[in-house]
């Protein structure tokens, strides 16, 4: 490895060469290789103190990267090269995970134009420090594609407005799905729970005595936990146990498939909650949300938990998390006061797993 005024990078030998930028003709710099770049913007931004870039979050990176690499490398082009068009013919050419959706979603083409532009911008920003000189190319500062999601929208916050709409929403469809994607959607509401953890939720993990509540079964400790339900959900969840009950299945969980054989994929019960949200957005006359999922609505419940004042070990345990330090991004959405109350806790305990 090879130490570059505080970014860690791997040296691989490389001819001297100039980029094409007018900058570089009275000098001969090394050319910096492509996965060297990916490595020194990997480890500026783990060492941000504030949305620090973690492992798993740069594996994720790394194969964006790795993509667009490819990706030029088929169209014959240097990635020191290259413009905004070339960026969108990119994150357009990718395809999506799933088979029945044969193009990337607008969330997934937004990630892949930021996580290639960024790195480029890190590049023009840190041409010292990299001992090179970055390629005369405005790709940072290009603008995203028009559909592309803004920051705003991706830390958008609920208002009250929206709430309301949300517990007033109705449902989808005519069929018994209607009942519960209606159902989903109120549980939430009230728990907080992430799409991976509605698909887990058993018959036999839903109890009305002495007081209604869910019980949780994440994969990590923290993950499992029992919440309580609050009563606005309680119509919605019994009109669909009533349906749920009446099923000739073997299947235990507590949300079917339209099969009726197993827990609906994450995938669907992603789109039916964002058609859901999304249809009560629009009816406050919200129409610039392309995508509000599951998430938004969790961030949602956990940003009301904390205007309400919960205990911050509680709210930390009812959000799943292993940590207070990782409620702080939606501690910033709910104001300075907040903010020091969930890094004052977080000072209070060890880094290891909240009980």
């Amino acid at each position: 490895m090879k130490r570059l005024q505080g970014f860690a990078i791997s040296t691989m030998p490389t001819p001297l060469q100039t980029f094409a930028s007018p900058s570089t003709t009275a000098q001969a710099l090394p050319a910096l290789h492509a996965d060297e770049l990916f490595e020194a913007w990997a480890a500026f931004k783990a060492q941000q103190s504030k949305r620090s870039l973690g492992q798993e979050s740069a594996v994720k990176y790394r194969a964006i990267w790795s993509a667009w690499l490819q990706y030029l490398a088929s169209q014959k082009l240097d990635w020191r090269r290259v413009d905004a068009a070339t960026l969108t013919g990119f994150v357009h050419a990718m395809r999506a995970r799933s088979r029945r959706q044969p193009a990337s979603s607008t969330v997934s083409r937004t990630r892949y134009w930021r996580a290639v532009s960024g790195i480029y911008g890190f590049m023009t920003q840190h041409e010292a420090a990299l001992q090179t000189v970055a390629p005369n190319s405005a790709l940072h500062e290009a603008s995203p594609p028009p559909d592309a999601r803004s920051d705003a929208a991706d830390s958008a916050v609920l208002s009250d407005a929206h709430w309301n709409a949300l517990l007033t929403a109705q449902p989808l469809g005519v069929d018994w799905t209607a009942a519960r994607d209606l159902a989903m959607l109120h549980l939430v509401m009230e728990t907080g729970a992430s799409v991976q953890e509605l698909r887990c939720i058993q018959l036999q993990d839903l109890s009305f005595a002495p007081l209604p509540c869910v019980r949780i079964k994440g994969a990590r400790e923290a993950q499992r936990r029992l919440l309580p339900i609050g009563e606005s959900a309680l119509p919605a969840l019994r009109e669909w146990l009533t349906i749920r009950e009446a099923m000739t299945t073997t299947a235990t969980e507590l949300f079917v498939s339209r099969k009726g054989m197993q827990a609906p994929s994450a995938m669907a019960i992603w789109h039916n909650l964002n058609q859901l949200i999304t249809q009560a957005l629009h009816a406050c006359g919200d129409r610039h949300y392309h995508h509000a999922g599951p998430n938004v609505l969790r961030n949602a419940v956990l940003l009301r938990w904390m205007r309400a004042e919960m205990p911050v070990l509680e709210l930390t345990r009812r959000a799943g998390l292993s940590h207070p330090r990782k409620l702080l991004r939606i501690a910033e959405q709910a104001g300075e006061d907040h903010v020091r109350r969930i890094k004052a806790a977080s000072k209070l305990l060890p880094t290891a797993v909240v009980a």
